[in-house]
């Protein structure tokens, strides 16, 4: 499970951003959403982290600059040869950029460290918290590394180690025992609705897809296929969601199609996917490109979500209430709330604009982004106290009325007094 995360120096971030999932005492008793409590921890965990704000005000940024991390503990001993993809914010153009996590990861926690620039690793290090003593992992301070006894593979480890490669990607090629919980925590969390290019991430090709719970003898063929052991059991949970959503479907199949080769060789299989539908007692197949955004938006959901419910891992959504009725996001919400469905305490990390979702988050779990100089800052709801923050008082009420900030200015009197308007 998430801890904290904390960044600074990437896109609208220029000072340091924490995003922390540890429960607020006062919201632990009073909440009726409970938290997961975490006895080697001495903790309780959220489940889920809400990030509000105007349009602009870096909401995005806080959901990419975790991918950007996952996405260097993947790529970098193959793709940083030359420079590091690095983002940082526009007057610190020359100054690193900086990341921290923690995790609780095998009933330990773990801390990661990374500070970076275009040109090379400034400072990668991880540790691990046996009891109340921190115990070094590695650390990496320029040219010099310390690699713990521990660290078996520590000989190869050093030797692909190059200045814009990291630590976390040689131990993972190796599969180190002893990074590999911290390892499979970052590169387990899945994402949707945000990528490094700023495209529509909606995609069936991932191994976690949705449509990948749905079998045929083509998606094992494409390598998209589950263990045949859990897929029926996968299947019928994405079909219960599927009907849960009220949309009118009554079940899925997977269809193989034939494809040309573009230069005449032989037709190979495509998975070709068919909504059920129940009209007038007779049963009709739709095609996707027949279906509403917002039925391809929950279906686009449901693998990667159950994934995550499954394995207990980390799910960052860009805009959930994106093409979402607010009800369906809200039952989405509740999935990761509810024990039962969530017993190995998978998280979810969201943006969106719908304040309707306030009635279902705790004010811990809600969080608020607005420019400050250019720069984007973030707090936790739960910081207000006072008259602005009451347990009986509607969040979503007082977010629109400008209690906590975190609004656009939409003054139209302000406009108009800014140059004229176009007859």
């Amino acid at each position: 499970m998430l801890i904290r995360f904390a960044v600074s120096n990437f896109r609208s971030i220029r000072d340091e951003l924490e995003l922390s999932m540890v429960a607020a005492d006062a919201e632990e008793r009073e909440s009726v959403f409970e938290s997961r409590r975490q006895d080697a921890l001495g903790l309780s965990l959220l489940t889920q982290a809400a990030v509000y704000g105007p349009n602009a005000s870096g909401k995005t940024s806080v959901a990419l600059s975790l991918l950007w991390l996952k996405s260097a503990v993947v790529s970098s001993l193959l793709d940083w040869s030359d420079s590091i993809p690095t983002n940082p914010f526009r007057t610190c153009m020359d100054q690193p950029s900086s990341f921290t996590l923690d995790v609780f990861a095998d009933g330990a926690r773990y801390e990661y460290a990374l500070d970076i620039d275009r040109d090379r690793v400034l400072y990668e290090a991880a540790f691990v918290y046996e009891g109340s003593e921190r115990v070094e992992l590695f650390e990496r301070d320029g040219d010099a590394i310390d690699l713990a006894p521990r660290i078996v593979k520590s000989s190869a480890i050093r030797e692909l180690l190059t200045d814009r490669t990291l630590v976390l990607s040689v131990a993972r090629r190796y599969r180190e025992a002893a990074l590999l919980p911290l390892i499979d925590s970052i590169c387990r969390t899945e994402f949707l609705g945000v990528d490094r290019f700023r495209h529509d991430s909606r995609s069936w090709g991932s191994s976690h897809s949705t449509l990948s719970l749905f079998g045929g003898d083509s998606l094992r063929l494409l390598g998209l296929a589950g263990p045949d052991g859990d897929q029926a059991r996968m299947r019928e949970r994405a079909v219960s969601l599927l009907r849960l959503a009220d949309l009118g479907i009554r079940d899925v199949r997977v269809e193989a199609s034939k494809a040309a080769m573009p230069d005449g060789g032989e037709a190979y299989s495509l998975p070709k996917l068919k909504m059920l539908h129940t009209i007038a007692g007779t049963e009709v197949p739709f095609d996707l490109a027949d279906e509403s955004d917002g039925t391809l938006s929950w279906f686009e959901m449901i693998g990667p979500v159950l994934h995550a419910l499954e394995q207990g891992s980390t799910i960052v959504v860009d805009e959930l209430d994106r093409s979402l009725h607010p009800t369906l996001s809200a039952t989405l919400l509740d999935l990761f709330h509810d024990v039962d469905s969530n017993p190995r305490g998978a998280q979810l990390v969201f943006t969106s604009h719908d304040t309707s979702l306030m009635s279902h988050l705790r004010s811990d779990e809600i969080w608020l982004t607005e420019k400050r100089d250019g720069a984007t800052v973030m707090q936790s709801l739960a910081s207000y106290r006072g008259d602005r923050v009451r347990r009986s008082e509607r969040l979503g009420s007082g977010y629109l009325a400008g209690r906590f900030g975190a609004i656009p200015d939409t003054s139209l009197e302000r406009f108009l007094r800014g140059g004229k308007v176009a007859a």
